[in-house]
């Protein structure tokens, strides 16, 4: 009965999230609430509505709203599954979708955003969800609640900035995430202890609906207002449920089924700095924008994916192992991180862009002080690297759009 109420959850916030996508982008582009290409930070060829995350929050709604009204006549075991988060970590969502609409309407500057989300990120804390992992160690009391709270806002803030680095490319944050909530279900379910499943299968359902729009060539984008709302709803339901005995490998199991946001989260936290480039300081240097200097656009998303599906397979696994084999599927998969990230030029000893490149600039160098739309999702316009030669992939230049001598431009350029 359970699956049978959730699967039913799942279809009513696809079928929403079809029938508001439409109506949302018509108030986007009648209200002028677009992501306008400026030649130089936003490349993509044509205006286009930027609040797709808006149909994306009202389909949750929705669809969780149906569920609740047939709640009590339920089995009681089922309305308790169907039980949803405290007060306060729901009005975290809503405010925090609002910070993100805001910076869609108005752009608002980095600093203030951040001061934002981590107020709303201490609404989950205060609604009884928080990272536990490391409260007998530190022997309870004030002191472990105190870094118990200081772990779960980095915790939630540091998603949903990740959630924002990786939307880049059409389909490419949305594909991601669905991978990350079904890996995170799986994982729950494997460790014996899952919660949260309502809003995260109405979630999934609402971002399927929205890839049918945002799938190349995308006629909308989720916006600010989509990554603020799902990479919250991501960070909490990932700290609801238990994916291992062992409070710190269940942390580990559930930050390896998010994968590609919070990896790019840590390396983006790390780069900056290293390149003495402040950590607010926006930059065209994430995973994507790297793999599309080898490869197209759609190659490139489903890389990801794969990676995704990737990290999401290894946390499931991880859940359903005992405690030693965990610790070496964990190694096995950081091994394979690193071999990742080398090859994409982030460790010492590489160039990112292949040997064509190599009389360039190393990557970091050559993006890191290129416009971008300040979420890591512009490919910078008129960089060394991307302007170098390149071996031609499918026959053509290295996009698919692109000529074999042609540099790439505003007009030939990635679309975000």
């Amino acid at each position: 009965m359970l699956v049978l109420t959730l699967i039913g959850g799942f279809v009513l916030s696809l079928g929403a999230a079809l029938g508001l996508i439409p109506l949302v982008r018509r108030v986007g582009l009648r209200l002028g609430w677009m992501d306008r290409p400026d030649g130089q930070r936003k490349v993509h060829v044509r205006p286009i509505p930027r609040v797709g995350g808006v149909a994306i929050l009202g389909a949750v709604v929705l669809s969780c709203a149906a569920l609740l009204l047939v709640r009590p006549w339920l089995p009681e075991a089922v309305g308790e599954a169907l039980r949803l988060p405290a007060w306060p970590v729901l009005l975290g969502a809503f405010l925090m979708a609002l910070v993100g609409f805001a910076d869609d309407v108005r752009d608002l500057n980095a600093l203030p955003k951040l001061i934002a989300q981590t107020l709303i990120a201490g609404l989950v804390v205060a609604g009884g969800i928080r990272i536990t992992a490391f409260d007998a160690a530190l022997g309870g009391g004030e002191a472990a609640f105190a870094v118990s709270a200081l772990l779960t806002v980095v915790w939630v803030v540091g998603t949903i900035n990740g959630v924002n680095f990786i939307d880049g490319l059409d389909g490419l944050a949305g594909g991601v995430l669905t991978i990350a909530f079904v890996g995170l279900g799986a994982a729950f379910l494997l460790g014996g202890a899952p919660a949260g499943l309502l809003v995260a299968v109405t979630t999934v359902g609402a971002i399927l609906g929205f890839l049918r729009y945002n799938a190349a060539p995308a006629s909308i984008f989720m916006g600010d207002v989509g990554s603020h709302f799902l990479g919250y709803t991501l960070a909490v339901f990932a700290l609801q449920g238990t994916a291992h005995p062992d409070p710190v490998l269940a942390l580990v199991v559930a930050a390896s089924a998010m994968g590609l946001p919070v990896l790019d989260g840590i390396v983006t936290t790390i780069r900056r700095p290293q390149y003495d480039k402040p950590l607010l300081h926006s930059d065209g240097d994430h995973f994507h924008h790297r793999l599309l200097l080898r490869y197209p656009k759609a190659t490139v998303v489903r890389i990801l994916w794969a990676l995704s599906g990737a990290f999401a397979v290894g946390a499931a696994a991880m859940a359903a192992s005992p405690a030693p084999v965990a610790l070496a599927l964990f190694a096995l998969g950081m091994l394979s991180v690193l071999g990742f990230l080398y090859w994409l030029g982030y460790l010492p000893g590489r160039f990112a862009a292949g040997p064509a490149d190599r009389r360039a600039h190393p990557l970091p160098e050559a993006l890191l002080d290129a416009p971008s739309s300040g979420d890591g999702s512009s490919m910078p316009v008129g960089s060394p690297v991307i302007q170098s030669s390149r071996p031609p992939v499918n026959g053509v230049g290295a996009h698919a759009e692109a000529g074999p001598t042609q540099a790439l431009s505003p007009a030939t350029a990635p679309e975000r």
